[in-house]
């Protein structure tokens, strides 16, 4: 089993490969809702939660929200790791065209090959390893525009 968890993350790695930054500039402001609470979907279960929100580093047209082509951290917090990650999927009409990792790429730029441009449909799921599980603590769905 460690060794598909470990197979997982070099293919999600891999993929976000294509939205590697050199730069770094600081976030600049958080979008859409600020926290969600934690698996709500798993209550009793004892995982402590987290919060996840979008932060914005390049905002193009500057209208607060992340866009096609813009470029976006994470805000997060939870009590259970000391190493969240989150894991960001992308989807136009039902397909995937978009996966990368934070904080592996800690400014993720909203495009790929299958994503030229357009509106997407994006969740952010925010987890860490525990050795041989990947505990969800939140997830958030956010809009992106074209």
């Amino acid at each position: 089993m460690r060794k598909l968890v470990t197979l997982a993350s070099a293919v999600v790695l891999a993929a976000s490969c294509v939205n590697c930054s050199s730069s770094s500039p600081a976030a600049s402001s958080l979008v859409g809702p600020t926290s969600v609470s934690a698996d709500a979907k798993k209550p009793g279960h004892g995982t402590p939660g987290g919060t996840i929100a979008v932060a914005m580093v390049t905002d193009a047209n500057g209208n607060g929200a992340p866009d096609f082509g813009d470029q976006i951290s994470f805000s997060v917090s939870t009590a259970a790791t000391s190493d969240p990650r989150v894991n960001v999927t992308c989807y136009q009409s039902g397909y995937m065209v978009f996966a990368a990792a934070w904080p592996s790429t800690p400014i993720i730029t909203l495009w790929s090959g299958a994503w030229t441009g357009g509106a997407a449909d994006c969740t952010a799921t925010l987890y860490y390893f525990d050795g041989s599980k990947q505990p969800v603590l939140a997830t958030l769905d956010f809009p992106v525009g074209a």
